[in-house]
């Protein structure tokens, strides 16, 4: 394994970060219309959601404003396990019919709550589907019907956010979102642990490299505790880091998917070397 050491960024790394077959594989979305579109915005504290059922005027630019025709219930949960469940069981409330529900995707603050809803479709088998939208596509969606929200550049409230997203999920063409493997999941919890330990590795770096400059002008501020402590420290983080690097090809040797794909990305690697050879 080509471990980059202090030049780069590991291959094993820079897998966690490129999307593989099994990743982009997606379910078909049903061919009927749902009778019911859930716009849910997510924060770190807390998930705003929107749910709208009803009747809409397609030609209606003014997304976020209720209809006549239109029932609209919003809500807030804690963005958390107990509020995951609040909200599950306030989607279940919902009229008769297929539900669909459109998650912000923001990284880890949303995965929890997207997997929530993914396992709660697939362990009820209810009508219910479930995307996870780019926060770009949001705001290009906001931008094209010439509403501002705090994405856009106006302070505007969650809920009104939430109500664009219901909009987006009754509007715009629906990609049911499914869950990457637990391996490649893994692998990134992993490179996003190491990437921390490496900020702080070239802290500790720095810190050295300044006790040592102030040693040679002045030798009364140098502190040889301090600069033993240091280097310990950058030592045990050179440790944790190569152990965490055992632990990502651990990963990927466990998915034929990943393993697949880091075939590919070493040889995309290694073919730049070999035609300056030829």
């Amino acid at each position: 394994m080509s471990r980059g050491g202090q030049a780069g960024t590991p291959d094993v790394l820079k897998l966690a970060h490129t999307p593989t077959p099994s990743v982009l594989t997606a379910k078909t979305a049903s061919p009927s219309l749902p009778a019911t579109y859930v716009g849910i915005d997510v924060s770190k504290d807390h998930l705003d959601a929107c749910r709208k059922s009803g009747d809409q005027d397609p030609g209606d630019q003014n997304l976020g404003n209720q209809s006549p025709k239109e029932q609209r219930d919003a809500r807030r949960f804690p963005n958390t396990p107990a509020g995951h469940r609040r909200l599950l069981g306030w989607l279940a409330t919902s009229s008769s019919g297929k539900v669909r529900a459109v998650v912000e995707s923001t990284g880890r603050c949303s995965l929890d709550l997207t997997l929530a809803l993914y396992e709660a479709v697939l362990c009820e088998a209810d009508d219910t589907e479930v995307m996870a939208a780019n926060p770009k596509a949001l705001r290009g969606f906001a931008k094209a019907q010439m509403r501002r929200t705090k994405t856009t550049g106006r302070t505007k409230t969650d809920a009104v956010d939430a109500a664009v997203i219901a909009d987006y999920a009754r509007r715009m063409s629906f990609s049911p979102w499914e869950p990457s493997p637990e391996a490649t999941r893994e692998l990134r919890a992993i490179a996003r642990r190491i990437q921390a330990l490496t900020v702080e590795r070239t802290r500790e770096k720095n810190r050295l490299q300044s006790l040592t400059d102030r040693s040679l002008t002045d030798s009364r501020s140098a502190s040889s505790v301090v600069e033993n402590d240091i280097e310990v420290n950058i030592r045990h983080l050179e440790r944790r880091i190569n152990e965490l690097l055992r632990q990502a090809m651990a990963c990927v040797n466990s998915s034929k998917s990943l393993t697949k794909a880091y075939g590919h990305l070493k040889t995309m690697a290694i073919s730049p070397a070999r035609a300056g050879h030829c």
